[in-house]
């Protein structure tokens, strides 16, 4: 059975993968000191000087100028606060849905019960906490939150190294090991004190590291849950406010809806910073609308204001004896786990400023406004948003009103499709994902991205949703229980927070969960009884989101097993010449023991010569920089089934940083393999916003760096000819042929499921996270050989 080395992780993650800067050995570099090179040595040392310049000056542009921050902050209306400022259309039309007369002190209850709701989960908790502490590299949501967890404690995947450290530092100029979970806890915390050591114990860190990642897959399907529903009911909503005015017009809200939405997907590849562009605008009229209105009717019954008393909130949850009604009260806060979600796309301050001063108020007001109508008008509950506007719909007012509503609820589907968007990247940063295509929309932010698959599955379920719920009465019936218990997980997740990377005391943070995880719990409990009527959506597709990620982490746990066992060391496949002029290198078998990282050649390739040329194979990060001599698997098959080799043989592997453009000359990073003459390791650095390909340019970097003999002067200045290697891998599941018995039928089923889903699913997805390919020249104008080697694995 053949197995390879080859490591399948994303090169456009931005995770950084190189790591240990202290284990670097600098004598390793092999620079030219040739007439070609000697400018590029003195360019390095004077960019070396600059690069701490550089450094300096990057960190003085993330303080950005308060002028910035209040544009980023007028972009988040559009993108972001959709969905949670359009809720005073049916929140209190839906929380009275059984009652067509409300009280007065009913009423004040229920605007109690928002007001307070409002405060404490979406400005205390999130607004003060959550987005100070929550955000992992400018990213936000769960995933974010797992991610500072894990980096701290060494707790994270296997497979996945987490580095907080800027890209545009010296860490990203060294070659060094990068290992899985920590085998010690460095980090001094509550879970490793003296008196409270616990993630010294290896059973109970193993079951913290897969109770958080369970966590982290729970939240993340759940945003994902959301992200069907909300487009759905919100644009729903927004065409059946036309069917109220011209009801020939009811036949027709279905079919209208689905083509809104399709648009509204078609458009996501402009990124976030122009459909903002487009959306703020209306949303800030949205804002200052309902401000005004709001003003105009509390002014008619200022009383209304004792509703801010939390007393009246109890009041009302004891005379009805019954915490369901906060069932309904949760559609006034949906859209806040997707305003953490998206803090990627723009910043926590700026998210944070639009949300308290002119988000925050304007609701408040608005539903203190509701209130004050129904004080007069109780049997207007129905549709009290639009009977509370002034004038009556006889008013050019109330047409303005209604068109921007009907504009408002349709740019709502925005933020969770930005919340899917960013929840999916940090699932590929972590393993935890197909490594689809993220496209990057900005060089200012590397959260500004745009996922095509994920776009286009998005708009074909949330279309089928839409067909299936067909009005939005439906799906507000569903909708609650996914956001709260998300709220719920982002307690759960900044408690550990605070415990593992902030460190604070203990009975703070029993406070702070007790606090919040109690008020959490009461709005599960009472969005518990929609299931039936429409919440088992969310829980299936919740359920089928979190199967799919532990499906892929555990298929890709067995992969990277398989890799790391096939791990060999260049003196392992090649052993040097007695005779120091020959060229050659001897293979095969080693004497004195059976060595399973030894390869196996046919007899009569004995001997490897060397000829001129240059060979670059491409690799991923990890099989590279897990030491010097560590080389792929694929090298071996080459070994043994090719008579000769180039006299230079290059692994490359390809990184995208972090920071948006580098640099030619600081792109190509090369080191030596000890004791072997002639093979190299080489890291590609390319920006987020960079493409590259094997062109001149690049080779003549590569080349630059080492010390080719037996090419002539005139050769170093034109365009070198390389070979191209390339690996596919087949992955097939591991086969045990056996006859099927009774009583081993549960365990031969077991091995055809295995077998489906390894080379059905799991070996096509796979197939995405190699982008090697992506760095030759399609055109191929240099004339170079590529060369593609394929071999099947067992898993």
């Amino acid at each position: 059975m053949e197995r390879t080395s080859n490591s399948r992780r994303s090169q456009n993650d931005g995770t950084e993968l190189i790591s240990n800067r202290e284990s670097c050995d600098f004598s390793n570099f092999d620079i030219v000191s040739d007439s070609t090179v000697d400018s590029i040595i003195t360019n390095s040392t004077d960019s070396t000087i600059s690069s701490h310049n550089n450094i300096t000056s990057h960190h003085l542009e993330k303080k950005k100028s308060w002028s910035k921050i209040f544009v980023l902050s007028y972009s988040t209306l559009g993108s972001i606060y959709g969905d949670i400022g359009t809720s005073p259309l049916y929140t209190l039309s839906t929380i009275f849905a059984k009652n067509k007369s409300p009280t007065r002190k009913e009423v004040t209850g229920v605007i109690s019960l928002i007001f307070w709701c409002f405060t404490l989960l979406v400005i205390v908790k999130y607004a003060f906490i959550v987005l100070r502490l929550g955000p992992n590299n400018g990213e936000g949501g769960q995933v974010a939150i797992y991610c500072k967890i894990s980096n701290i404690l060494h707790t994270g995947p296997i497979g996945v190294n987490f580095k907080d450290e800027d890209d545009n530092n010296e860490n990203l100029l060294s070659l060094s090991r990068t290992e899985t979970r920590g085998s010690f806890v460095s980090t001094e915390s509550f879970f490793q004190s003296k008196n409270f050591g616990l993630l010294k114990n290896k059973k109970f860190k193993k079951f913290f590291a897969t109770f958080t990642l369970g966590l982290c897959f729970l939240g993340g399907a759940l945003v994902i849950s959301d992200g069907l529903l909300t487009p759905t009911t919100s644009v729903l909503s927004a065409i059946e406010g036309i069917g109220l005015v011209v009801p020939s017009f009811d036949n027709k809200i279905m079919p209208v809806s689905v083509c809104i939405l399709i648009v509204l997907f078609a458009v996501q590849p402009l990124g976030s910073q122009y459909i903002s562009l487009a959306f703020s605008p209306i949303m800030l009229t949205w804002f200052v609308t309902i401000f005004v209105i709001g003003c105009i009717n509390i002014s008619k019954h200022p009383s209304v204001f004792k509703a801010l008393n939390p007393a009246e909130a109890i009041y009302y949850l004891r005379d009805h004896r019954s915490i369901d009604v906060l069932g309904s009260v949760m559609l006034s806060l949906t859209g806040c786990e997707a305003m953490f979600a998206d803090v990627g796309h723009f910043s926590a301050l700026s998210v944070t400023l639009a949300l308290c001063f002119v988000v925050y108020p304007s609701l408040m007001l608005m539903y203190l406004g509701q209130g004050a109508y129904l004080y007069d008008h109780p049997e207007s509950i129905s549709s009290v948003f639009f009977l509370s506007i002034p004038g009556g719909n006889t008013t050019g007012f109330y047409w303005f009103v209604f068109i921007f509503a009907t504009l408002a609820t349709i740019i709502a589907s925005q933020a969770l499709i930005l919340g899917v968007f960013s929840i999916i990247k940090q699932m590929i940063q972590i393993d935890c994902f197909p490594h689809f295509k993220v496209s990057y929309k900005s060089a200012k932010s590397s959260g500004t991205i745009f996922i095509p698959s994920i776009n286009f599955l998005l708009m074909i379920c949330v279309v089928l949703t839409c067909v299936g719920f067909r009005k939005s009465s439906n799906v507000t019936a569903a909708y609650g229980l996914g956001v709260s218990i998300d709220f719920l997980l982002t307690t759960v997740f900044i408690s550990l927070c605070m415990l593992t990377y902030y460190k604070v005391h203990w009975l703070v943070v029993l406070f702070f969960f007790l606090t919040f995880g109690s008020l959490e719990m009461c709005l599960i409990i009472s969005n518990c009884v929609k299931i039936p009527h429409g919440a088992w959506f969310t829980i299936m597709v919740t359920a089928i989101m979190f199967s799919f990620f532990v499906f892929w982490r555990w298929c890709r746990v067995i992969k990277i097993k398989q890799e790391r066992r096939d791990r060999k060391r260049l003196q392992d496949i090649l052993s040097k010449s007695e005779t120091n002029n020959d060229p050659s290198f001897m293979l095969g078998e080693r004497i004195g023991h059976t060595d399973t990282n030894a390869v196996f050649v046919k007899p009569y390739l004995n001997k490897l010569n060397r000829y001129p040329g240059v060979a670059v194979m491409y690799s991923e990060l990890s099989s590279l920089v897990n030491s010097n001599s560590t080389v792929p698997g694929l090298f071996g098959d080459i070994c043994r089934n090719f008579p000769s080799l180039p006299e230079c043989f290059i692994f490359v592997a390809v990184r995208t940083a972090k920071v948006p453009f580098i640099p030619l000359e600081e792109r190509v990073l090369i080191q030596k393999i000890n004791h072997f003459k002639g093979f190299y390791k080489c890291i590609i650095r390319i920006g987020f916003m960079d493409t590259i390909t094997m062109d001149t340019h690049l080779k003549v970097q590569i080349i630059s760096k080492i010390k080719l003999q037996g090419i002539s002067n005139s050769e170093k200045d034109n365009p070198i000819r390389f070979i191209q290697i390339f690996g596919k891998e087949t992955i097939r599941s591991e086969n045990h042929v056996e006859k099927v018995k009774l009583k081993n039928m549960f365990p031969w089923m077991w091995r055809e499921i295995r077998g489906f889903v390894i080379e059905w699913i799991f070996f096509p997805l796979n197939e995405l996270q190699s982008k090697a390919v992506s760095i030759a020249s399609k055109k191929n104008n240099s004339n170079d050989d590529i060369l593609f080697i394929g071999k099947e694995v067992e898993i």
